[in-house]
């Protein structure tokens, strides 16, 4: 869908039965420019320069924005280009309020200078930070790169609600030692620690907006491993002619 020119956000965004049915139109056509992210480019030079060097960046569809633009006047972006002048902490507050103004979860800033310290210390997994003049190629590396990892570590499909309850999962652990295989115990087990940590995940103390990304991605990750343990649980049982089903059931 991406290489037929819908944006990663958008795409991230779809069922799987409508993926299917818009990939199968995608894969029907023929010579479609490969554009992989929607990108808008906020700057006094930046977006002339950028949109004269498109050839060399081929995967990326520059927008020209500005920094009134509104979250009801930007297009869907996957990402934002940024020109500054220097890197300092008021530079990096804007970058964090311009990620929420134009709905996009990763920038890119070019910067003509700033400290070291500095430039390492605003280099995040949703923040890339390079030195004017840019390479072009070497633009393109790094947002689709910064997309990438952004889209990887932030659990785009919903968290799972639990598949077991507590107690099911109680009756579980609690089996007797008898059984050959006690992987079911181990499992439920496993459930419970991923749940509780689920849990802390979610009221863990943030000390500022990165802390408070790590913590929501930290939360997704737990639930996701929870959710397939639950799946791994429920083929075990069925093997082991364990009832969690008929349980789970009984709970509800």
């Amino acid at each position: 869908l991406v290489d037929a020119g819908t944006p990663i956000r958008e795409a991230a965004g779809l069922d799987m039965a409508t993926l299917r049915e818009l990939g199968g139109d995608a894969l029907g056509r023929q010579g479609v420019e490969p554009v992989i992210a929607q990108v808008g480019v906020i700057g006094d030079t930046l977006p002339m320069l950028l949109q004269q060097n498109q050839a060399y960046m081929p995967k990326l569809r520059f927008t020209e924005l500005n920094t009134d633009s509104t979250g009801t006047d930007v297009p869907l972006l996957d990402t934002v280009v940024v020109e500054v002048a220097g890197l300092d902490e008021a530079t990096l507050e804007m970058v964090e309020a311009l990620k929420a103004q134009c709905g996009v979860d990763c920038v890119v800033v070019v910067y003509g200078y700033a400290r070291q310290a500095l430039a390492l210390e605003a280099s995040s997994p949703s923040t890339a930070c390079l030195r004017a003049p840019v390479n072009y190629r070497e633009l393109q590396r790094t947002t689709l790169a910064l997309i990438g990892e952004v889209t990887h570590t932030d659990t785009t499909a919903a968290a799972p609600a639990p598949r077991y309850s507590k107690q099911v999962l109680a009756r579980v652990a609690a089996l007797p030692e008898t059984l050959v295989c006690e992987c079911p115990r181990h499992i439920a087990e496993l459930i419970f620690a991923l749940g509780d940590f689920e849990a802390y995940s979610a009221t863990c103390e943030s000390r500022d907006d990165k802390d408070a990304l790590i913590h929501a991605y930290l939360k997704e990750t737990a639930a996701h491993a929870r959710a397939a343990f639950e799946d791994a649980l429920g083929t075990v049982a069925r093997h082991e002619n364990i009832p969690v089903e008929d349980w789970q059931q009984a709970e509800g």
